[in-house]
């Protein structure tokens, strides 16, 4: 909505500058009018007619052109059912409130732009007007007012870019996280679990995994996401000062980090040997590592998981790189992995490395599944990198959004300066230097709400707001040539005998 109106707002500047420009021009047409006795009332009143209908025109192609944006905005909504925004398919349309609402809106700003050269024309004096009727050029007040909203215009231009500029270093660095893992070809796929049996049932879908064509490794996960689960641990001889703290917990399979490719920091992997019946063992990350074992060796030292009321004992055997359990922006929290025999969890997820494309190989491992047990239902396979696409979903969409509004902003910024420093016809580059000082001032003030949007980039980023002057500089020189050029090659004798 703040894009929306900044974005209205320099539109609003636009063509009132423009109706203003037009209004100098006209005014030997309103002097005659007045003289001939038409009333100033009227003649507002011309001036709102005229507004209302290019505001009407406006309202017409904007209609169609939003009608044809739904569809476009539908592909930027994230996929995934676990983001609100997902729901606002069956919302976005075009309906009576949205027509009545453009309508109120496009004759308020029909009408406020009509306003300023009305105004103007309400301070015309028949006499003076009568002696400079021929006279095209603007009066002190009309011209203060033309470099006003020169100044608007790249003001509001510059909170744009500026917190388009963020989004776009957000999003970027967002896309080079480490993850602590490669999710290249890597997928995951629910696996029901059936029978008396459970274990000897996943060992054997297992085998048949690991065997199938197109399979690089597989192993099993607790759930379809990383590290989604909590559970209180302590450290056992070594009480905690607070209590038990809260970590993420995982039950892997033997080869759950080799299908990661994650990196091994100290001590060793889970093995075959780590049965049911063997010494309870767990693993842990590199984050709790550092925050509870600090300045020691955590291998070999036994960690108590309060697991469903129960206080298991583990030792710890291995220390992993850190794996990324939320979004990018979220911090990495402590996790502690066990090993799936000793310590299985209700349901079972597959976690798959193919060979080739993941999206193609769902049919080879439900076959491989249904060599076993053909009563389990089907599962759908889903890849990793787009489980992280949809992480990005809302970034992405607040960044193509705010983007779209900034590049509308420049575009209607460089044509009505350009429209109107055409009139004005001194200090041009110091309206421009103006307009983006208050912008500056601006974007400073604004771009502090979007710190909830940001990440790794701060709210005041003194790179962004340089090239958003550098761009805002460039439209102003492009837009100054044009009017400057064409006055250096007019004839100044014609001019004054004209004139």
């Amino acid at each position: 909505m703040g894009a929306v109106g900044l974005v209205l707002l320099i539109s609003c500047a636009n063509v009132s500058g423009l109706m203003l420009a037009r209004s100098t021009a006209r005014r030997a047409e309103v002097t005659i009018k007045l003289a001939l006795g038409v009333g100033r009332r009227r003649l507002v009143g011309q001036f709102i007619i005229e507004s209302l209908v290019l505001s009407t025109l406006g309202l017409a192609g904007g209609l169609v052109l939003a009608k044809w944006s739904i569809g476009a905005l539908f592909t930027l909504l994230p996929s995934t059912g676990w983001t609100d925004l997902v729901f606002l398919r069956d919302e976005i349309h075009i309906n009576v409130a949205v027509v009545v609402f453009s309508i109120a809106l496009s004759s308020l700003t029909g009408v406020v732009v009509a306003l300023i050269p009305a105004l103007s024309t309400m301070r015309i004096t028949i006499a003076s007007s009568i002696r400079n009727a021929s006279v095209r050029t603007q009066n002190r007040s009309e011209n203060r007012l033309h470099k006003s909203l020169v100044v608007l215009q790249f003001a509001c231009a510059v909170v744009l870019l500026a917190g388009a500029g963020l989004l776009v270093q957000s999003f970027v660095r967002m896309q080079r996280v480490d993850y602590g893992y490669d999710p290249a070809r890597l997928a995951l796929m629910q696996l029901p679990q059936t029978g008396p049996n459970r274990q000897v049932f996943l060992q054997q879908v297992m085998e048949k995994i690991k065997t199938t064509p197109g399979v690089e490794s597989a192993s099993l996960m607790s759930f379809t996401s990383f590290g989604a689960l909590n559970f209180p641990f302590n450290i056992e001889g070594r009480p905690l000062l607070g209590g038990d703290s809260l970590a993420r917990y995982s039950s892997v399979g033997a080869d759950y980090f080799r299908v990661l490719k994650t990196r091994l920091l100290a001590g060793r992997e889970f093995n075959e040997q780590d049965t049911a019946n063997a010494p309870g063992v767990a693993m842990i990350n590199e984050t709790l590592a550092r925050q509870y074992f600090q300045g020691e060796n955590p291998v070999g030292k036994n960690i108590v998981i309060a697991y469903l009321n129960q206080r298991v004992v583990r030792e710890i055997i291995g220390v992993t790189s850190d794996i990324r359990q939320d979004q990018p922006r979220e911090p990495i929290k402590p996790e502690v992995f066990v090993h799936w025999p000793q310590l299985p969890w209700f349901a079972a997820v597959l976690v798959v490395r193919t060979q080739g494309d993941p999206d193609g190989m769902g049919n080879a491992i439900q076959q491989a599944i249904w060599s076993v047990d053909k009563t389990v239902p089907r599962s759908t396979i889903k890849t990793v990198e787009s489980m992280l696409g949809d992480q990005v979903a809302e970034p992405r969409l607040y960044l193509t959004v705010l983007g779209a509004f900034a590049a509308a902003a420049v575009l209607l910024a460089m044509i009505g300066i350009y429209g109107m420093l055409s009139y004005v016809v001194s200090r041009r580059m110091s309206l421009c230097i103006l307009g983006i000082g208050l912008g500056f001032i601006g974007a400073i003030a604004l771009t502090r709400l979007m710190k909830n949007l940001l990440f790794g980039v701060a709210a005041i980023d003194p790179l962004t707001l340089a090239g958003v002057t550098l761009l805002l500089l460039a439209v102003a020189l492009v837009a100054c040539y044009a009017p400057a050029l064409r006055a250096t090659q007019a004839d100044p004798v014609a001019a004054l005998r004209h004139e």
